[in-house]
């Protein structure tokens, strides 16, 4: 039984990110080790996620983000007011989109996971949430049935840590 690399499951787009990443400087592992990111580059990474999602929200899809600053001791708040009679900026939002799975795409690469089965475990726990019980917040959001199940993220990973990839599952999501 021949058990693929954990690299074999990365898709053409995190290959390319890694090689990105690695000329930039970032050690970029095979395999995830201890999926701990130093400090630095946490605060890097949230940073440049951050700045994406901004800039493709205010740029690209023409919306103004309101933050109301937390208040004893509760979340902050974040409020949206769509700018009138402005649309999209279509290059904006494509390029927003693109770089947000960029960097979103870049810390997989810093972990050593592959993007492809977890991604596959998400889009497909995501249909699931269209099963009876399913309906819509006043906002239009899908909200899922109840006892919806999460997705196998966390087995995915013991699978993963320990190299005791099942091929059947590999196989899987190479072909989905």
């Amino acid at each position: 039984m021949i058990i693929p690399k954990l690299s074999d499951l990365r898709s053409e787009h995190q290959k390319r990110v890694a090689l990105f990443a690695s000329l930039m400087g970032f050690s970029v592992p095979d395999v995830p080790s201890s999926l701990i990111l130093s400090n630095r580059t946490r605060l890097l990474l949230a940073k440049l996620i951050f700045e994406e999602v901004m800039e493709l929200i205010v740029d690209g899809l023409k919306v103004e983000v309101i933050a109301t600053p937390p208040v004893d001791g509760q979340d902050q708040d974040f409020g949206f007011r769509e700018l009138v009679d402005q649309g999209i900026d279509p290059v904006e939002v494509v390029d927003g989109v693109c770089d947000v799975r960029f960097v979103a795409t870049k810390i997989m690469c810093l972990l050593g996971l592959p993007d492809e089965p977890f991604q596959h475990e998400v889009d497909m726990n995501n249909l699931l949430k269209f099963a009876d019980g399913h309906c819509y917040s006043e906002n239009g959001k899908l909200l899922k049935p109840k006892d919806h199940p999460q997705p196998n993220i966390m087995k995915m990973l013991e699978v993963m840590i320990n190299s005791k990839l099942d091929p059947s599952l590999t196989r899987m999501y190479k072909n989905a």
